[in-house]
């Protein structure tokens, strides 16, 4: 037997204590149960110790009291998190404990400066947080093996490999599927043989992972290193001499290469042409662009480095079955002989497995048992205590998915399948968990709250999906229903279509089908609306109802790869379209007839860009509507209110503007006709109908007034007239009190993620009222974060001006300006003026420029009447849009719908002009060179080029080149 005495001393420091400065979304990322299962079943793999404990604060001077007093071995934290700047926590933390290791996660490293990484500067290292959380594992181990390196290689000979990367977001991407291939291929070769205290010992050993970030740090722990090298990573692109050097990599690998010619080497980068490079100095090469990068990385490594079940039984002590977890236990209780149940209910077998399990709260109930009772009334004692504690734990938190312990009645929320769960599943588990903890859900005087019954396909399904039915590019250029056709020829990987059939059987209600990518609600580009969502009745028998599903799932995943989101993925720098997720959530509402559809549901924002009135900002707007939230998100006409003042309503001031502004449409599920494939693809299965088809139920008294025209006015009571949509019960008669529970609502998840928020909700009021929050996510505002000042000179020279802008910070230089021009504008060609919008818009962006785009109406706006209907890939080089409002469009300021969240999440200004109110120098525009025409627009030269200063609201757009306005860093 080897001697092991030596493994002991390896791996001296461990952190054991992390200090996380957060928000309390940050938290529940990074702390949360499904993250901390992971790192505990990988700490099994690593080492003997335990996970280490994570304690989270908000307030950076309870940081470093905690510093101060107590022992920890890592900080975590970010660039701002609650209003901190976490790089001058990081300083002083450094400056009382120069030793201690202190991490930035940033959602956007580009942003901060780029000495951070300095030699004895305040951070060890930066990472990309983008909700992965295989990461934190990666960089707990990182910082380990930074502090053991040196011991370990002397003591044990333990092998090195060597990163080189300065990117934050590329060495996020890399370094935790490094730590999987490393951790999977040295259990791989342990000896079968030794026991797992020998093996766990050993696994100490694993080789160490260095990172570099430049040219000098690399070749300083290269030589340091040498003898255990086992190899190196190194990307093309790094600083060489203090400067940003393109052959940097090439350089460095090409020098170690001359040294030892079998060590094996990788060069990673973005630019294909690279190859070739990596081939002349003989080392592999791996394509940062490529999608199934940890798989590449696999292949590397493979080619060039390798407690118990509670038994059942008779008096006589005959095995009658067995339970693994509790929920086998509670099932088998059920139907448990007599003579069993008696038997170990009476010596008290039930509570000392329980107890075995730490389960001592339950445990302990059991201990209560009436078990000299009726056998049916200890049965109905037993089952229903171990089922009402199953069902408590499951509030709030996510459950793994079991084909045999699968209970729809039990769990709330349930994920299927390996890898992530995207940012909308992401973002309602957190909901979930957090409103349990701050007990918000039931409070008095407000609406019971839930979080609808969910299961979350994993990203995993997905990657099994596209590597079983498509290879290399060959969806690139496809149009989006030629994609949806592929796919839906496609067949689903068989354990995702065996896993849906068992839910199938327990589930009957109807359901919405949506995304969760991984890209979705992120705090910088939450890729709002970007995706397809299906709406599905689940009628008929099994295979009926799991052909529409796998279709439903299946049309999700092609929106992956709609030109929308990857136009989107463009602008924001995105090199991969993310894996998706799904969620399969039952559809709040009730059955009306052949209709299924929610009393009201909508969208909730906890900041108000046009606040009007005695409204403020952080008073919070909510849209709503009756029937399905597609009529919110597509910006369909609709309510607005702000939930501190439900009476105001700025678009009902007088009987015209009501019947002008009042929704018009409701979308609902049928129930009385098959959903066939391009249903589901063209509408999401839902249908869109006359608000009159529901008008006369007796249930949606409350939401309607009457319009008698023979007075001009408009009632909230009595009968005759023509009904009208003013949800005037609820918001001026107080018939429930849905604005004071979304304020709560929007206040809880202002205060968990730590910045403004968006919900999705539903409310249905029968047969009681209850309030369901379908999605949460930040609400991103602003742009670059220059703080300007319009001043009255600005405001003098301006092109166009207005107190109703969306965004923040200066953006110059804009050379073009695309214009619908309004002697052409006729809104029954909106969708034609789209399609020359888009046609314009490629020409500037061949021409690498930025436009102004300006016109009527609301842009991005489902309904081609009351606005142009343009997607992203359409007007993606926009700098700033202009919309027009009132005059001969007729239609009302928009604002809140997803087009709006992702325009904010660009920082692309949004400015509305009111005709008559604001001011917008059309004459002037229209003088200017004209680059090209067509039917209804213009794309004209600005000379000299546009700036556009937002601020408070407020914005103009100048073209004076020397105009900088005030601004600030």
């Amino acid at each position: 037997m080897p001697d092991f005495s030596i493994y002991h001393e390896l791996m001296a420091f461990r952190v054991r204590e992390v200090l996380l400065v957060h928000t309390p979304f940050d938290a529940f990322i990074m702390g949360g149960a499904n993250l901390t299962g992971r790192i505990a079943r990988q700490y099994r793999g690593l080492n003997l110790s335990r996970p280490p404990r994570l304690t989270a604060v908000q307030d950076p001077g309870e940081a470093l009291a905690f510093l101060d007093r107590g022992r920890c071995d890592l900080v975590l934290t970010m660039p701002q998190a609650a209003g901190m700047d976490g790089v001058a926590l990081a300083r002083r933390i450094r400056d009382r404990h120069p030793a201690l290791p202190v991490v930035m996660l940033a959602h956007n490293p580009s942003g901060l400066p780029p000495d951070l990484l300095r030699a004895n500067g305040p951070l060890e290292q930066v990472y990309r947080w983008s909700s992965n959380p295989d990461l934190l594992l990666a960089i707990i181990k990182n910082v380990e093996d930074r502090r053991n390196a040196e011991h370990d290689t002397a003591a044990a000979q333990v092998g090195v490999i060597l990163l080189v990367e300065d990117d934050p977001a590329d060495l996020s991407l890399l370094l935790p599927p490094i730590y999987q291939e490393v951790v999977r291929q040295t259990q791989a070769v342990l000896d079968e043989s030794l026991n797992d205290e020998h093996r766990l010992l050993k696994m100490r050993a694993r080789p160490k992972i260095l990172t570099a970030t430049n040219f000098q740090e690399a070749m300083a722990l290269y030589r340091r290193f040498q003898p255990y090298l086992l190899a190196v990573i190194a990307d093309s692109r790094f600083p060489a001499g203090g400067r940003p050097s393109a052959e940097a990599g090439p350089r460095l690998l090409a020098k170690i290469r001359s040294g030892f010619p079998d060590l094996p080497l990788l060069l990673t980068s973005a630019e294909t042409a690279n190859r070739q490079t990596a081939e002349a100095i003989a080392a592999g090469f791996l394509d940062k662009n490529d999608p199934d990068l940890p798989a590449r990385l696999a292949e590397f490594f493979r080619h060039h480095l390798g407690f118990g079940d509670f038994v059942f039984r008779l008096p006589d002590g005959r095995e009658i079955g067995r339970a693994d977890n509790l929920i086998a236990f509670e099932r088998a209780l059920r139907d448990l002989p007599e003579p069993s149940l008696r038997y170990h209910a009476q010596r008290g077998h039930f509570v000392t497995w329980i107890m075995a399990r730490s389960e001592i709260p339950l445990a302990n109930r059991l201990r209560r048992a009436p078990t000299r009772a009726p056998t049916e009334t200890l049965r109905r004692f037993l089952c229903q205590t171990v089922y009402a504690e199953l069902k408590e734990r499951q509030r709030g938190v996510m459950s793994r998915f079991s084909r045999r312990d699968f209970d729809a009645k039990l769990m709330d929320f349930v994920l299927c399948g390996e890898g992530e769960v995207g940012g909308k599943g992401l973002g309602l588990a957190f909901l979930a968990r957090y409103g349990r903890e701050e007990q918000a859900f039931d409070r008095q005087g407000l609406l019971p709250v839930e979080v609808p019954p969910t299961v979350i396909l994993a990203t995993g399904f997905f990657t099994q999906f596209m590597a079983q039915n498509f290879c290399g590019d060959e969806l690139a250029g496809l149009a989006d229903h030629e994609i949806d056709q592929r796919f839906l020829a496609a067949e689903l990987p068989a354990p995702l279509r065996d896993d849906l059939a068992v839910l199938l059987e327990q589930i009957r209600h109807p359901c919405i089908v949506r995304s969760s990518s991984t890209l979705e609600d992120a705090h910088l580009a939450p890729y709002a609306g970007l995706f397809r969502t299906c709406v599905i009745a689940n009628q008929g028998n099994l295979e009926q109802r799991l052909a529409v599903l796998s279709k439903a799932v299946k049309l999700v995943y092609a929106s992956a790869f709609h030109r929308a989101p990857r136009s989107f993925s463009a602008s924001v720098g995105e090199r991969r379209p993310g894996a998706m997720a799904v969620m399969i959530q039952k559809l709040v509402g009730q059955r009306r007839g052949d209709l299924f559809y929610p009393t009201i549901a909508g969208v909730a924002q906890s900041y108000n860009d046009y606040p009007v009135g005695p409204m403020r900002p952080e008073d919070g707007i909510v849209h709503c509507c009756l029937g399905l939230g597609a009529t919110v998100v597509a910006g369909e006409p609709h309510l607005r209110f702000s939930p501190r003042h439900p009476r105001v309503l700025p678009q009902f001031t007088a009987p015209a503007d009501i019947l002008a502004c009042q929704q018009r449409y409701l979308h609902a599920l049928r129930l009385d006709r098959p959903q066939d494939s391009e249903a589901l693809r063209q509408r999401g299965g839902m249908e869109r109908l006359p608000i009159a088809t529901v008008a006369g139920l007796p249930e949606h008294a409350p939401l309607f007034s009457r319009y008698l025209p023979d007075e001009e006015t408009i009632r909230d009571t009595g009968s005759g007239g023509v009904p009208v949509l003013t949800f005037a019960g609820i918001l001026k008669h107080q018939l429930l009190p849905l604005p004071e529970s979304l304020s709560a609502l929007l206040e809880l998840g202002r205060r968990g993620m730590g910045c403004e928020v968006e919900m999705e909700f539903a409310l249905e009021t029968t047969p009681s009222p209850h309030l369901a929050v379908l999605q949460i996510r930040p609400l991103v505002r602003g742009g670059p974060r220059a703080r300007v000042t319009i001043t009255d000179n600005d405001r003098r020279r301006a092109l166009c001006h207005t107190t109703l802008a969306l965004g923040r910070g200066r953006h110059a230089d804009i050379s073009d300006i695309l214009l619908v021009r309004p002697d052409r504008f006729n809104r029954a060609a909106s969708r034609d003026i789209a399609r020359e919008i888009g046609m314009l818009n490629a020409q500037v962006k061949a021409a690498g420029r930025r436009h102004l785009l300006i016109g009527p109406g609301r842009w991005g706006s489902a309904d081609p009447w009351l606005g142009i209907p343009v997607n992203w890939q359409e007007i993606d080089r926009a700098a700033a849009i202009v919309e027009i409002c009132g005059g001969s469009s007729g239609v009302a300021p928009s604002h809140g719908t997803h087009f709006f969240h992702n325009l904010t999440a660009l920082g692309i200004p949004y400015l509305t002009v009111r005709q008559g109110t604001d001011l917008l120098d059309l004459d002037r525009f229209a003088s200017l060179p004209q680059r090209t025409a067509t039917e209804h627009c213009a794309l004209l030269a600005a000379t000299p080029p546009l700036t556009v200063l937002v601020a408070d609201g407020e914005g103009v757009v100048t073209q004076n080149a020397n105009n900088e306005g005030q601004h600030a860093p």
